[in-house]
């Protein structure tokens, strides 16, 4: 397909080349991509895929996969196999069923076959998913391999009104507890009630279809006014309503491109377009200009901040990244190989860091290794390799992970037949293992101590309550209607209560004892963007001012008052405190090169990539180390300690020596859960809830003892309370994460907003890279482009309302989605990660639980209701707004299809021709959407371009 694959032969006419193979009829039998690895499919008489194989010799890789339809050709089951059942499915599938061949050589075939399967006693159904539907062609069941049904019913409309989630669904009434969905006349919802049948959201729509008012749970109402062309004008929410102010306001050019936003506090942002609608400036509330340019296919080539920096972008002839040119005109370079994959990177510290990916596009290995060469060519001549990380992968026959390799640790993973992880060792050590209910949500998880946690949900699949392993309640939850939190009742007696104003926000949080003391007893206030302006209880009283652009500006805690000014792309150039003030400065990087305080000047260096290597004071120096992953591995402070991080393939840090004293962790996914000695002894095992609810911390020679953590609005631990509820630690913290007070008697590392933080840097954690509350800035660059031009600035100067715990990208505290780029995911999975949660909670399993979207555009559509994934593949059928069926074999997942969907269309009066259908159909706002391998939907645009996702058509392709 023409893809260029490597620089080693950029003067050669090298082509990557996948081949095609076609039976009789036209159907495509076999594909062989370019690495070699085959996709092979088998069909019946009529044309359908009754069979589907992948094959990856080099990593032995082999998966079969059976289809079952009834007559209208909807699937009914689907089973799956791998390894040597996957050869023996393959071989009778692919020999009875090719049609190119005699049939008496079909029926020796076939009863081949039939003594082979008898002589194994192969049980062919016996990793099946099976697909139930009614007389009008709907899906009513889907029962998955555990056996637990999904139960759907319909309206004679064939609207979803029903969704009955395993847990709840009975077998013997084919009934139970469910979200019940309710339409008007239009088939737009107005109103869904939650399993326990409770309200939590009403919508009313003007005469045009667009979404009027929506009112959760606790009657919280959102109004939104339109322009003529559908699109928002805007936005109403229960706190700008009693100010009689507009939350959000919005401008279009005469495209319908968005040229202003004007937010609650009246501060606009302007937008400067180009003839193909394309952002080229961004005027800033302050008036900063930030710019961007393309190319002629749409790839921004600069980006330029308001102080002037440029970064540079270059792609290959697909669009891909081969190259990024810093401020400084420093480079680092990006290879791909044959399939598309990113397999080398040379990075500005001619680190370079060669990957190699399997049929799945899953990593298979990665070697990073420093040269002192700064172009791969040199490299590949001098074959000078020096300091080499090696991480290898290995997958099982089904493609799921078996093992991993990295630094002498052997890491083993097993899943259940649903996917879904169920243990992880290292070196022969069972660090967890786990156990789900029948929604696939984490039952009990039991790690290295032996102890567990088990967790009960409600019937709105809410977590309800955790115990350990003896029964004991350690945590129970109430919620309001909305979902929100209501109390937090601790197996020790304490209780949190929280009350929440009409845009969501906390307003109250009350801690008390079960005699009645009280422990917190915060109260709140808001401006008109949500930023937090007063939090006051009987013993801290704090206020909080911003800018225009939403930084932090004043802060008061107790008498303590500080200021700050920033430059136009959010850099600190000043911080007073009572009177004394410090001066930063920067380069043109955003790179804070100078600290000016009365007690002298500190220097800051970096290395070429962006990290900070060097802190220098007039009291000595700080020096930092990174690998060639650019990941931090030693740290040496000025007063002489040592801090050696450690990582895992995960990308996670796993162990670090301080002084010279080991500690390990283990991780659930990127939360660390126990906290060991170099031995595995337990130092601390946490439970957690929706932040860490509980710990059994050693504490000297009187042993583990359980203590229970309260945290503050943003999840930051305040108090740490033991069995009989007498405080044991206490915390203060000013707004960017400096402790201002603090009384420690047990040992404890989990501090502001939940993470981590090391004493001997006085730095915090935050997977991907470390963060320093002194200087309120990231210690490396941020790789993830998509969180602002300033690479470096923490929450946007507004820590207040905002956290960090991925190191990639800002988020509200308390949404603990986390992004891990070194995590080994499904390719033929494609799930939304920024802008929205999984689960009510954000704990919810991507691809396998509700998204709750932030996007105006998908809540506009779907009456802010989540969406539910079922086997990492959305269920839009809610907001469908019609179904055309095809016959089998018609659709082969490709752009293809929506040609003969426009082609449908107008032979159905919908429009004069397939152009005119197409035009129709962006005009009504809609976009076809393959449910399967015969239905395509028509689905909102506001909410299938909003949610990332890969549909029936990547099935039907294979995954490509």
């Amino acid at each position: 397909d023409g893809k260029f694959i490597s620089p080693e032969n950029k003067d050669k006419n090298i082509w990557a080349i996948t081949k095609y193979e076609y039976d009789k009829n036209g159907n495509a039998t076999k594909i062989i991509t370019p690495k070699g690895f085959e996709i092979g499919r088998v069909y019946d008489v009529i044309d359908r895929v009754i069979e589907q194989y992948e094959k990856d010799e080099i990593n032995n890789i082999f998966r079969s996969h059976v289809y079952k339809y009834d007559k209208s050709s909807n699937i009914i089951a689907l089973s799956e196999y791998s390894g040597k059942d996957a050869r023996l499915i393959n071989k009778k599938y692919s020999s009875e069923n090719d049609y190119n061949i005699k049939a008496l050589d079909r029926y020796e075939k076939a009863k081949e076959n039939k003594k082979l399967f008898e002589d194994l006693k192969f049980e062919e159904d016996k990793k099946s998913k099976e697909y139930t539907y009614d007389s009008q062609d709907r899906l009513t069941h889907f029962k998955n391999i555990s056996g637990n049904t999904t139960r759907l019913l319909y309206d004679k409309n064939d609207r979803i009104i029903k969704q009955i989630l395993p847990e709840q669904y009975d077998e013997t009434t084919d009934d139970g507890l469910g979200t019940t969905y309710v339409y008007n006349l239009k088939g737009q919802v107005i109103q869904v009630k939650n399993a326990l049948g409770e309200t939590v959201t009403r919508n009313t729509y003007d005469p045009k279809g667009n979404m009027e008012t929506s009112i959760d749970g606790e009657n919280n109402k959102v109004e939104y006014t339109y322009t003529l062309l559908g699109q928002i004008k805007d936005i109403v929410t229960p706190n700008s309503r009693k100010e009689d102010k507009k939350a959000q306001r919005y401008k279009y050019d005469a495209r319908g491109n968005i040229t202003g936003i004007t937010e609650g506090n009246g501060n606009q942002t302007s937008y400067m377009l180009d003839d193909w609608g394309r952002i080229t400036q961004i005027v800033t509330p302050e008036g900063g200009v930030e710019k961007y340019t393309y190319d002629y296919a749409g790839n921004i080539v600069t980006t330029t901040d308001a102080n002037g920096g440029t970064i540079t972008y270059s792609y290959n002839s697909l669009g891909q990244v081969s190259e990024i040119k810093d401020q400084e005109g420093n480079s680092e370079y990006f290879y791909y190989d044959e399939e598309g994959n990113l397999s080398k990177k040379l990075d500005r510290n001619e680190n370079i860091v060669d990957r190699v990916y399997n049929i799945d596009k899953n990593i298979v290995s990665v070697k990073a290794y420093k040269s002192n060469k700064k172009t791969i060519e040199e490299i590949s001549k001098e074959q000078k390799i020096l300091n080499i990380i090696d991480q290898r992968f290995n997958y099982n026959e089904d493609g799921t992970l078996k093992n991993a390799y990295t630094g002498n640790m052997l890491y083993e993973y097993s899943f259940n037949v649903e996917g879904m992880l169920e243990s992880k060792s290292a070196s022969g050590k069972t660090l967890l293992n786990y156990d789900y209910d029948k929604n696939n949500n984490i039952k009990t998880i039991k790690d290295i101590t032996g102890k567990s946690s088990i967790y009960n949900y409600d019937a709105a699949n809410r977590v309800k309550e955790i115990k350990d392993n003896k029964e004991n309640s350690i945590v129970d939850y109430d919620y309001f209607k909305n979902d929100n939190i209501k109390t937090i009742n601790y197996g020790n007696g304490l209780k949190s209560n929280y009350s929440y104003d009409g845009d969501g926000n906390v307003e109250s949080l009350v801690t008390v004892t079960s005699t009645g003391e009280v422990l917190v007893d915060y109260s709140y206030a808001y401006d008109l963007n949500g930023n937090r302006i007063e939090k006051v209880s009987s013993k801290h009283k704090n206020h909080y001012t911003y800018d225009s652009m939403n930084r932090l500006k004043d802060s008061s805690y107790d008498g303590r008052q500080e200021s700050f000014t920033y430059d136009k792309v959010g850099n600190r150039l000043s911080k007073t405190t009572n009177d004394i003030t410090d001066k930063y400065i920067y380069n043109v990087k955003n790179q804070l090169k100078e600290l000016h305080q009365d007690s002298g000047t500190n220097h800051f260096t970096y290395d070429k990539q962006g990290n900070t290597i060097k802190e220098e004071s007039n009291l000595g120096e700080n020096t930092f180390e990174y690998n060639n992953l650019n990941q931090q591995v030693k740290a040496i402070t000025k007063e002489g300690n040592t801090l050696v991080s450690r990582y895992d393939t995960e990308g996670l840090r796993c162990e670090i020596e301080e002084n010279e004293k080991l500690t390990r962790f283990i991780f659930h996914k990127e939360n660390v859960l126990v906290e060991t000695d170099e031995d595995y002894n337990s130092v601390s095992r946490f439970t957690r809830g929706y932040e860490v609810v509980a710990a059994d911390i050693v504490d000297g020679d009187l042993g583990s003892n359980r203590y229970y953590y309260t945290q503050d609005e943003q999840g930051s631990t305040v108090f740490i309370v033991e069995k009989e509820q007498r405080i044991k630690n206490e915390y203060c913290y000013d707004a960017f994460g400096n402790v201002l007070d603090s009384r420690e008697e047990v040992n404890n590392r989990i501090t502001y907003v939940g993470q981590q933080f090391d004493g001997i840097t006085q730095q915090y954690y935050l997977r991907a890279r470390f963060y320093n509350p002194v200087i309120e800035r990231f210690t490396q660059e941020d790789i993830y482009r998509g969180d602002g031009l300033n690479l470096y600035s923490y929450c946007g100067s507004n820590p207040v309302g905002y956290c960090d715990p991925s190191g990639y990208a800002m988020c509200p505290p308390g949404n603990n989605k986390e992004r891990n780029v070194n995590e080994v995911d499904n390719p033929k999975v494609r799930l939304p990660r920024t802008e929205g949660k999984w689960g009510e909670d954000g704990n919810g399993i991507p691809g396998s639980s509700k998204w709750y979207s932030d996007k105006a555009e998908v809540n506009k559509v779907t009456g802010n209701q989540p969406i539910e994934f079922v086997e990492n593949r959305p269920l839009f059928s809610p907001w469908s707004k019609g179904k055309l069926k095809f016959k089998e074999g018609i659709l082969d997942g490709t752009d293809k299809d929506f040609d003969k969907v426009y082609k449908k269309l107008s032979k159905s009066g919908y429009g004069k021709s397939k152009t005119a259908a197409k035009k129709l159909l962006s005009k009504d706002g809609l976009t076809p959407h393959h449910l399967s391998n015969t239905d395509i939907e028509l689905i909102p645009t506001g909410l299938h371009g909003n949610v990332p996702h890969i549909g029936s058509a990547s099935d039907m392709r294979g995954g490509y």
